[in-house]
């Protein structure tokens, strides 16, 4: 009987220590050659996915505070930060679109290196950044963005990006901004650890990595344990 308690107690105790991980929904609704944008997403966004990717179900919207307008040729899009930006925002959406890069991480990869080495006033470094992240076909890859970007397609996924950000907020009060879970989350610029740690009830293991120690587990089993063998004697 004692095994059988202690074997229980032993998966018990183990089971609370374990990470209890869950998804947590993230969108991003920034612009691409906005300053602030470049710092949430270098220094915030990234180096938190890379340890929650795992736990993280994450949309990101290039468009901002871009407006559109009616013209006699059909819908035009003026972007926050100008034309070149707009450049940048259609690179994004394209590499988001996934077609060129099917993988998520590869594609938020690089994004942020996009993020980082956009300027104004100065080509767009797309074939830099798809070759910093490596494992692609750079000629391939570069391509297949900048004419997707130079393209209908380009503008089509722009514009979807504007409804979605619309929908959001119109219009937008501030960028970049975050929601999770779908609801808007100002403290996550500032901290997006702490906010998923938050939107996660610190479910995510590197929220609390005592959680998972040894000596927590050692300080729950043993006083069980010997509360049982108390009993029995």
């Amino acid at each position: 009987m004692i095994p059988t308690t202690f074997t229980f107690l032993l998966f018990a105790a183990c089971a609370f220590a374990a990470d209890n991980s869950t998804k947590v929904n993230v969108t991003v609704y920034y612009e691409s050659l906005c300053p602030d944008s470049a710092k949430f997403i270098t220094t915030q966004l990234v180096p938190t996915w890379e340890k929650m990717m795992d736990n993280i179900d994450l949309v990101l919207v290039p468009y901002g505070k871009s407006t559109s307008e009616k013209t006699e040729n059909g819908t035009k899009i003026n972007c926050h930060h100008g034309e070149e930006e707009c450049v940048g925002n259609r690179i994004q959406s394209c590499i988001l679109e996934g077609s060129a890069i099917p993988n998520m991480t590869a594609q938020v990869k690089i994004i942020d290196c996009l993020m980082k080495e956009a300027k104004k006033e100065q080509p767009y470094p797309t074939k830099s950044c798809v070759t910093k992240v490596g494992g692609l076909d750079v000629e391939k890859v570069t391509m297949a963005l900048e004419s997707c970007a130079n393209s209908t397609r380009g503008e089509e996924l722009l514009m979807k990006n504007g409804e979605k950000t619309k929908a959001f907020e119109d219009p937008l009060a501030n960028v970049p901004a975050v929601t999770m879970n779908g609801m808007k989350d100002k403290d996550a610029i500032a901290d997006f650890h702490a906010a998923m740690c938050k939107a996660s009830a610190n479910k995510i293991e590197s929220c609390n990595k005592k959680n998972s120690s040894p000596a927590l587990v050692a300080s729950l089993v043993l006083p069980l344990v010997a509360s049982v063998f108390l009993v029995k004697l």
